[in-house]
């Protein structure tokens, strides 16, 4: 009889680390939200919080100080990345409308190209952001051509993303104080999470086919040298 009344407080502690970061997360979306007010401070404000995001993990109290942080070290160059992903949605945005007043086959296929594109832009982009912050170069053109390769080469993944980020804006949309409370870093979380270990399993396997390489290079080389011998 006593047993089952020790387990319950041990599985109310293995929950514990991820009631705490859920607090943490609706803690850092409602400074985001309060911070994104002026709206010009609204591409800082989100640095911030994706600055805070990979320290929110199970077991890791991360608190506001974090996302002023990010804010402050990286107010500039998310700036720049706001602008210029912005700018690249509305450009094609207007392309999408421009092709869709004309007829004609050749209007289909640019219609779905501007589609295509558009969601690629998106997929690209979703990743940006943490690569950006991550990156030891802050260069916003590196960080989406890198975004491009994690959707090459993960492209389970990136799909995974942009389907859970959209059901989550979706329900967002029906119950909008959800976007006040935890929307911005629950999105911020799955994509940063996603960006790190995309980037992990990418340098590990860009390692193992370097050393196979070298192997085959260096087995090549001793072969070569013992038949000139």
């Amino acid at each position: 009889m006593t047993k089952p009344e020790k387990s319950k407080p041990a599985e109310l502690t293995k929950f514990k680390p991820y009631y705490q970061t859920i607090l943490t997360l609706i803690e850092l979306n409602l400074t985001w939200f309060v911070m994104s007010i002026p709206i010009i401070t609204l591409f800082p404000a989100l640095g911030g919080l994706y600055t805070a995001i990979p320290a929110c993990n199970p077991g890791k109290q991360v608190g506001r100080h974090k996302l002023y942080d990010g804010f402050k070290q990286f107010w500039s160059i998310t700036l720049l990345w706001g602008v210029v992903v912005s700018l690249g949605f509305v450009v094609l945005g207007v392309l999408l409308w421009l092709f869709l007043t004309l007829e004609g086959g050749f209007a289909l296929i640019a219609q779905i190209t501007a589609i295509i594109t558009i969601v690629l832009w998106t997929a690209f982009n979703q990743f940006s952001l943490p690569l950006l912050l991550i990156q030891k170069k802050k260069h916003i053109l590196f960080a989406i051509r890198n975004g491009y390769v994690i959707c090459i080469r993960r492209p389970l993944t990136a799909l995974k993303v942009i389907l859970t980020c959209l059901l989550i804006t979706a329900v967002s949309i029906l119950w909008p104080p959800l976007w006040v409370f935890i929307s911005f870093a629950l999105i911020a979380q799955i994509q940063t999470q996603a960006t790190l270990k995309a980037v992990e399993e990418i340098r590990q396997e860009d390692a193992t086919r370097d050393a196979i390489k070298s192997h085959h290079e260096s087995k090549d080389h001793s072969e070569d040298t013992g038949l000139q011998q």
